[in-house]
């Protein structure tokens, strides 16, 4: 059996959360306006594990999922912030100062160099819409509070990459 990597593969990143009993998968249909939003201030509000939204209203279950409070705080007795310390590879008791400690010491480390992946074997082409068949409106993307300025995807990144032409770090 393989050793999970967290920090580095999403689907990891899931199953070490089910495996922490840190992960709710909710299977019944939710609406992404504003019912997502509900359940995630709820969750993190409460310190509950991190719902995955398997059916949203208007999306096919086998390809869009939502992952909410990926960040968020959970009880003392798992390390409150392990879902910080799991993203950066880190064990899952790391205290918040060790986890700013460790992110300081990283502006001083060679980056990692990229690693080529041929086309044919990318997970991240194992589904493929084509152009016609998608419209960015038809993403099951949440609208989460009523005053918002509209629907937001991927507003947590869990890895932070610098700019290619260096501008931003």
């Amino acid at each position: 059996m393989r050793k999970l990597n967290p920090a580095l593969e999403f689907r990891d990143f899931i199953q070490v959360l089910k495996d922490e009993d840190d992960l709710i998968e909710i299977t019944e249909e939710i609406d992404p306006n504003l019912e997502v939003g509900a359940i995630m201030r709820k969750a993190y509000e409460s310190h509950l594990p991190a719902p995955l939204f398997k059916n949203l209203k208007g999306a096919s279950k086998d390809l869009f999922s939502i992952l909410g409070c990926p960040a968020g705080l959970r009880s003392k007795e798992k390390g409150d912030h392990g879902r910080i310390a799991h993203h950066l590879g880190l064990d899952p008791k790391t205290t918040i100062k060790e986890i700013i400690d460790y992110l300081l010491e990283c502006k001083e480390k060679e980056p990692l160099p990229p690693i080529t992946v041929p086309v044919s074997s990318a997970p991240c082409k194992t589904h493929i819409l084509s152009e016609e068949k998608i419209h960015l409106q038809s993403l099951p993307t949440p609208y989460l509070y009523v005053s918002d300025g509209g629907k937001y995807l991927q507003t947590y990144g869990m890895w932070i990459l610098q700019t290619p032409d260096k501008k931003m770090d």
